[in-house]
């Protein structure tokens, strides 16, 4: 698995956590009601169709590894976070020439993902690293079409020879670990291992030959990156 670069500060933040720090109060954790930020992430592969792959009904992609994020803070102990995942392509257009004439295909794919978790801040004291229990949720949503235009070489008729949509819903289970080490009152670097659990994925893995689904129901979604906390502080 591809994804050390991001598991690696994971084992470090969650390692250093219950070790007793000495550096300066002004770099100390300190909770606020609201946190922004934004994560390298690795999620598993989601009913995420390529448009610019050949069509195939078992093609699936990750979803960019961008994933934005705001939290609340509802208490000293824990926080409400929701974030986004996204993979689109508006249109991708590929045009075959043959003795029978042109067809043109256009293929166009749009997904959806929202993360939405509960951290609970498995220890109160204000100082530079801290560990959270995660739990939630993830919607998914994917649109895929495609359409095949030919035009007849030997009458010049243009006609619509194939059209498609698919659509995908899944609702994912996340649950796993969190860290985050101050670096200053208002800035921190964070990371997360979770398990998310696809039940149309279990559900595929039971029709579908072994691995002709792509999807598997019990898949890693590692992330990494930096938080930025704002508002009042919370005593």
């Amino acid at each position: 698995m591809k994804c050390y670069h991001i598991l690696l500060p994971l084992l470090v933040l969650l390692s250093h956590s219950g070790v007793a720090q000495t550096g300066p109060a002004a770099s100390e954790w300190v909770p606020r009601r609201w946190t922004v930020g934004i994560q390298a992430a690795y999620y598993p592969r989601m009913a995420m169709v390529d448009a610019a792959d050949a069509p195939s009904g078992y093609n699936y992609a990750r979803p960019w590894p961008g994933l934005p994020s705001v939290a609340y803070q509802t208490r000293r102990a824990g926080a409400v976070e929701i974030g986004l995942l996204l993979r689109t392509m508006p249109q991708h257009t590929t045009v075959t020439i043959d003795s029978d004439g042109t067809a043109v295909t256009q293929r166009q794919s749009s997904t959806w993902a929202v993360p939405v978790v509960y951290r609970g801040h498995l220890d109160e004291k204000r100082r530079r690293w801290r560990t959270d229990l995660v739990v939630g949720f993830m919607p998914v949503s994917s649109y895929y079409k495609e359409e095949i235009t030919r035009t007849d070489v030997a009458t010049g008729r243009t006609y619509l020879s194939g059209n498609q949509q698919k659509e995908y819903h899944d609702f994912l289970i996340l649950g796993g670990l969190g860290g985050a080490y101050a670096l200053t009152p208002h800035v921190s670097l964070t990371a997360d291992a979770r398990l998310a659990f696809s039940a149309a994925g279990y559900i595929s893995e039971q029709l579908l030959p072994n691995g002709q689904n792509g999807i598997s129901a019990l898949a890693p979604a590692l992330s990494a990156g930096l938080s930025y906390h704002f508002g009042p502080t919370l005593r």
